[in-house]
């Protein structure tokens, strides 16, 4: 075995063999599955790789429906369409009377806060055909925009994010406990870096600002300008501004944005925060007959063991040489 054949003697003299590989597979209600490969070597070192499953789907604001999940919101009606069915007054307008007139129970907004949601534009309380026209085409740009988005995450990273956490470290063994002292950790987003990831975003987020700006008429800023803007508040890993300087060219000021943001994302992961991330050790406990291995305070964190006798029946050698590694 590419284990070795070293064993762990408890209590009653019996013997175990505790060097090797370890696993344990997790699956939610809602498709988020992880994967954790626990890897304790001869040479007293460990790697742990935990991998987060889950179909990529963006949140809507545009859809609506029951617990369920409801429907996706149909198409923004006609100016016609909403007058005729709104307008109980028939005075050409959607205004106060009609609101309280057509509201539903379950719609607790005032007419001033339905108001400030269309945007009365010319203050006369009520929303009249321009005013209505102006709202639908902001939620078909906003629409066009998500198209884009979702479009865009699918070419990247397909159907699926599977994200990464490597942890690499030293282990040592007393009586059944194992502790795992935290080293190198890497993180990763279907096979990207954490710097390749970030140069997708920021670059494609420009992308959207642009593509927003020019739905909404408006001038957009340069990447410069853009790239200045996001680092106008940035801090970096002590706590200090970032500066850079007045000449710095684009790409440099690109590269200044991803490193923050990769920065910024360590600092804050909290993966894996049931295995001490917070803190340098982590302790696992093995049970009496050797077979599975516990995060101490974690009891619904339990590892087997990968039998590298019968590993073969159940997984190709290729799986075997990736969990190793």
């Amino acid at each position: 075995s590419q284990f070795g054949l070293v064993t762990w003697a408890n209590a009653d003299g019996e013997t175990h063999t505790l060097y090797g590989t370890w696993v344990l597979n997790t699956q939610s209600d809602m498709g988020l599955g992880q994967e954790y490969v626990l890897t304790l070597q001869s040479s007293g070192e460990f790697h742990l790789m935990i991998k987060e499953t889950s179909p990529i789907a963006t949140d809507s604001f545009f859809d609506e429906g029951d617990e369920e999940g409801g429907e996706e919101m149909e198409e923004w009606p006609s100016w016609e369409e909403f007058i005729a069915e709104s307008d109980v007054n028939n005075n050409g307008v959607a205004d106060e009377e009609d609101y309280e007139a057509t509201r539903e129970p379950e719609d607790e907004e005032s007419w001033d806060e339905v108001l400030a949601m269309f945007g009365d534009e010319n203050g006369d309380q009520v929303i009249d055909q321009e005013e209505y026209e102006s709202l639908a085409g902001s939620y078909e740009a906003a629409m066009d925009l998500e198209a884009e988005y979702e479009e865009w995450m699918e070419e990247v990273f397909g159907e699926t994010m599977v994200t990464t956490t490597s942890i690499r470290g030293t282990w040592e063994a007393s009586e059944f406990d194992i502790t795992l002292t935290r080293g190198e950790v890497e993180y990763g987003f279907n096979e990207l870096t954490l710097e390749e990831y970030y140069t997708y975003m920021i670059d494609f987020s420009y992308k959207m600002m642009v593509l927003q700006a020019e739905q909404f008429n408006q001038e957009a800023m340069t990447e410069e300008m853009y790239y200045r803007m996001v680092l106008a508040d940035a801090m970096d890993s002590e706590g200090n501004p970032i500066k850079v300087s007045e000449s710095a060219s684009v790409d440099q000021l690109r590269e200044a944005v991803v490193e923050y943001m990769t920065q910024l994302f360590v600092f804050l992961a909290d993966k894996p925060a049931e295995f001490g991330m917070e803190t340098e050790d982590f302790i696992l406990s093995m049970n009496e007959d050797g077979t599975t291995l516990t995060l101490s305070e974690r009891s619904t964190l339990v590892f087997t063991r990968l039998d590298v006798n019968s590993a073969v029946e159940a997984t190709s050698w290729g799986h075997i040489k990736a969990l190793y590694r």
